[in-house]
């Protein structure tokens, strides 16, 4: 109201500055990562996968704790690994890991946006993998805990 916009005009100018800037505008959906808003998934798994920045700087950066990073993480993992090796569609996906189907859309737009081999993808979880049959096969390593490969803060001192 006080510039005479219409409010679509102020979100195109948002998310244009946004665009071009790599940062987010705080607004009420994006900051309690609610509604129809831009989400935190597109910022947090391009710094986690594309810039290689470890959990804790991600969590500072984007204002969330580490767990919730590292759930956008591994939802991005699951995603990748029931649509790329499994070829399975966005709604089995969906049904498969018990996500919503726009949340899955979303997580299969970045995979193709940010084109990761398999490895690429499941390094940063802490996967392992394992060729037989011809066929790839996930595990986690033994000797880690299964708290979704969470990089540990660094300790003072």
């Amino acid at each position: 109201m006080l510039f005479h916009r219409s409010h679509s005009h102020v979100a195109e100018l948002i998310r244009q500055y946004e665009t071009e800037t790599g940062e987010v505008v705080p607004r009420r959906g994006n900051v309690h990562d609610i509604g129809r808003t831009v989400t935190h998934k597109r910022i947090i798994c391009r710094l986690a996968y594309r810039e290689g920045k470890p959990t804790h700087l991600i969590a500072k950066e984007t204002c969330h704790s580490p767990e919730a990073v590292d759930h956008y993480i591994l939802n991005f993992a699951r995603v990748h690994f029931a649509t790329v090796p499994r070829n399975m569609t966005p709604e089995q996906t969906a049904f498969a890991i018990q996500l919503p189907l726009s949340f899955v859309q979303e997580y299969v737009k970045l995979i193709a946006e940010f084109g990761m081999d398999e490895q690429q993808v499941y390094n940063r979880v802490g996967v392992d993998f394992t060729l037989a049959d011809n066929e790839i096969t996930p595990t986690l390593p033994r000797e880690k805990d299964h708290s979704e490969g969470r990089e540990q803060e660094p300790m003072a001192g």
